[in-house]
């Protein structure tokens, strides 16, 4: 087998993923002081305290709507739906 097994990190990613865990608390201090620094922009408060969000809870899922013509339903076709339906009725019935 070549490569590296299936869901092992490389030795880079291992790294830096190593080095980010170290520093990790410290960063979050370095966010939550800047979010809190009456100083600083508005937009670098809450860009600092949106991270700190995203990695203490979670990034917030984000929701797509989709719609067909005219805000309709999206029109779905599956091949050989048809055919594979009238198979499984014909099998019920037992024909």
């Amino acid at each position: 087998m070549a490569g590296r097994p299936k869901g092992s990190l490389n030795k880079a990613t291992g790294f830096i993923k190593d080095v980010a865990q170290r520093y990790g608390a410290e960063c979050v201090g370095i966010l939550y002081s800047i979010a809190h620094n009456g100083k600083r922009r508005d937009a670098d408060r809450i860009a600092a305290a949106e991270l700190v969000l995203a990695y203490g809870y979670g990034k917030p899922t984000q929701r797509s709507e989709f719609s067909g013509p005219d805000g309709g339903p999206v029109p779905v076709t599956v091949e050989g739906a048809d055919e594979a339906l009238e198979r499984l009725i014909k099998e019920i019935k037992g024909e």
